[in-house]
């Protein structure tokens, strides 16, 4: 089981397409605290990212390839937020910088009404 901490990039397979959720193999970025990341709890909370840079809308954060890891630029969709369970983490793809991870918490405010 993969020890996940915030701002991790992972790639999950969500399965096949059944609804508007995100589907197929696809980056995860954990938002969920390490507080609880690191506990014996199963799950992690996160934001899938996707490449389809159309997707900017809803505060969703814009990530440069260069920042996340991956081969495309792409953005991550806060107001989709899930809980997986740990062990469908796969690849660790990299961590996102604390430039982008503050956007992405301003954003969760904003998506949380916090």
């Amino acid at each position: 089981m993969a020890s996940a901490s915030r701002g991790d990039i992972y790639w999950v397979d969500f399965g096949p397409v059944e609804s508007r959720a995100p589907a197929k193999l696809r980056p995860l970025l954990i938002v969920q605290v390490d507080e609880i990341s690191h506990t014996a709890i199963g799950t992690v909370v996160g934001g899938a990212l996707t490449s389809n840079l159309d997707a900017r809308t809803h505060r969703a954060v814009f990530v440069p390839k260069e920042a996340s890891g991956l081969s495309r630029d792409s953005v991550v969709r806060l107001t989709e937020l899930m809980t997986i369970d740990k062990w469908q983490l796969e690849e660790y793809i990299g961590h996102l910088p604390t430039e982008y991870m503050i956007q992405v918490e301003n954003a969760l405010r904003e998506v949380l009404g916090l």
